[in-house]
């Protein structure tokens, strides 16, 4: 009989992915272009868009200025929409929006960067701040370095004494006795 016998089902499975739609970009100084740029390449990945339509779906988050300034880059370079690929975006958005000294200034940032409220809250401002720093522009210490002496001085001198070996072991520490 048949439910003597085994039976062997083929399962197949499909996941599906709901990606959340990236946010606006509208060129101001309150929205990292990095971050944007990752986010809406993580979107186009996931939601399977064409390779050839990166740059025209991108284009369609720009608002204010920044739809400006892409419909300019169109007539400037004789594009017609979907001739753009997406390393000239990602390129020339950079370029456009991305400061000069995005490096630099997070560095500068970083020194100057002070728990002056949650723990979280500053490890946070502090990953969206080094977000912006190339990893071979400064050492995996110095990082720490930055990372322990902005903590509040109770906190700091716990994870000076345990002598974290990188940023995330400083962030573990800090977590653990914060």
């Amino acid at each position: 009989t048949q439910s003597a016998q085994s039976t062997q089902f083929t399962a197949q499975s499909t996941i599906k992915v709901k990606a959340r739609s990236p946010d606006a970009f509208n060129g101001s100084e309150s929205i990292n272009p990095k971050l944007w740029l990752q986010s809406m390449k993580r979107y186009l990945k996931l939601t399977n868009t064409p390779a050839k339509l990166y740059a025209s779906t991108a284009a369609s988050y720009l608002t204010g200025t920044a739809a400006q300034w892409y419909e300019g880059e169109l007539l400037r370079h004789q594009y017609d929409e979907d001739q753009m690929t997406w390393d000239q975006f990602e390129e020339l958005f950079s370029l456009r929006f991305q400061p000069i000294s995005a490096c630099q200034l997070a560095l500068t940032q970083l020194t100057q960067w002070k728990q002056t409220g949650s723990l979280e809250t500053y490890i946070n401002g502090f990953s969206s701040i080094s977000a912006n720093i190339s990893m071979d522009a400064v050492s995996e210490e110095s990082m720490v370095t930055f990372f322990t002496n902005g903590l509040r001085p109770h906190i700091r001198s716990i994870v000076a004494l345990k002598e974290p070996r990188n940023l995330q072991e400083a962030i573990h520490v800090a977590q653990r006795f914060g």
